[in-house]
């Protein structure tokens, strides 16, 4: 009652921020949701935004609670889910809280589930199905042990959505570090953009929210919570759509002698890449062509293009991976680099006068 009192008499506040701003979102005031009631967080790294109103059923959110974990390891603390697909039951996370490149064999993290169950899990990189930093995320199998336990302990597995839309109620389930400790947090909203293979959404997040599953009314996974994107206007949270991350999975899958560690580039790309006035960026992985408006980027699954970046990067070349993500960028799914800029034009050649 004391916080529901403390919401009714921000309303009046609130009014006043979306009139100057001229929008329903919440860009300069950031809130969130306690048991103490409305606090102000803006140096959180998460967003409040404004509360929507369309219901899910307790079935649905009994399940995904199920499904839910929080993640703590020696790479960060984060938020996961466990899902079955390809055949395999695994946890789901983004690469930035568990990624292969800082794992060490022999080593261990920690699952905390929603009653509070700790399930060790020992790190095997065998098991690693799929992990990319670009994409921001990493699934990994659950040997027959680990998932023995997760069950023992009341673990379910989520269904994905075979579609996803603009303006479609969500849900994401969370562990936050605003929230006690190990205790998961709910919160709703919708999706307001779909820009290349990342959703940008209008969902309540805090740190450590990272990873956590982003969810339909029917209970279907449809993306990866990631990060925030405060330079959009208005400010919006951004995941990854499970869709493009499921394509991407299955392609890595199939060329069986790729590594997670690697991109794709083969001896003729870097060929190709010669005869094209391409640029090395500070972001491995990054190319830019100039000629072509194009900029490029090398992951470990397949090739992804763009020719809409902030205009502020053109001469820099500078930017961060964090950055470059936000990008709106096109996968090419099973081209090759030559389907996406094309052979340069031969030179004419000089007749002779002899």
């Amino acid at each position: 009652m004391h916080q529901e009192n403390l919401f009714n008499k921000d309303k009046k506040h609130i009014a006043m921020e979306e009139q100057r701003a001229g929008t329903k979102l919440l860009p300069d005031l950031e809130l969130s949701r306690t048991r103490n009631g409305m606090e102000d967080s803006r140096k959180r790294n998460e967003m409040y935004m404004r509360e929507c109103g369309e219901v899910i059923a307790f079935r649905h959110l009994q399940k995904a609670a199920n499904a839910s974990c929080k993640i703590v390891s020696d790479q960060g603390t984060g938020s996961g889910f466990f899902i079955k697909t390809m055949g395999v039951y695994g946890l789901m996370t983004c690469n930035h809280v568990i990624g292969i490149d800082g794992i060490t064999g022999g080593k261990s993290f920690d699952i905390y589930l929603h009653n509070n169950e700790r399930v060790e899990i020992l790190i095997k990189k065998e098991l690693f199905c799929f992990s990319c930093p670009f994409l921001d995320a990493t699934f990994v199998e659950l040997d027959k042990g680990a998932k023995d336990k997760l069950e023992n302990a009341g673990a379910t597995y989520l269904e994905a959505a075979e579609e996803i839309n603009c303006m479609e109620k969500i849900f994401i389930l969370q562990y936050p570090a605003e929230i006690d400790l190990n205790e998961l947090a709910f919160a709703d909203g919708f999706i307001v953009k779909m820009a290349g293979f990342s959703i940008l959404h209008q969902v309540t997040t805090h740190y450590q929210s990272s990873g956590s599953m982003i969810i339909n009314k029917q209970g279907l996974l449809v993306g990866i919570h990631r990060a925030r994107n405060p330079d959009h206007k208005p400010p919006v949270n951004i995941g990854v759509n499970f869709k493009l991350v499921f394509q991407a999975m299955e392609t890595f899958r199939i060329g069986k002698t790729r590594s997670l560690t690697q991109g794709i580039l083969e001896s003729c790309d870097t060929e190709l890449l010669q005869k094209r006035d391409f640029k090395f960026t500070s972001v491995p992985g990054l190319f830019k062509i100039p000629s072509l408006g194009k900029w490029i980027y090398n992951s470990n699954h397949y090739w992804y293009t763009t020719g809409t970046i902030p205009t502020r990067i053109d001469e820099k070349l500078d930017e961060t991976l964090d950055e470059v993500r936000k990008w709106d960028w096109v996968p090419t799914f099973k081209g090759k680099l030559r389907d996406l800029i094309g052979e340069p034009s031969a030179k004419p050649k000089v007749k002779s006068l002899e």
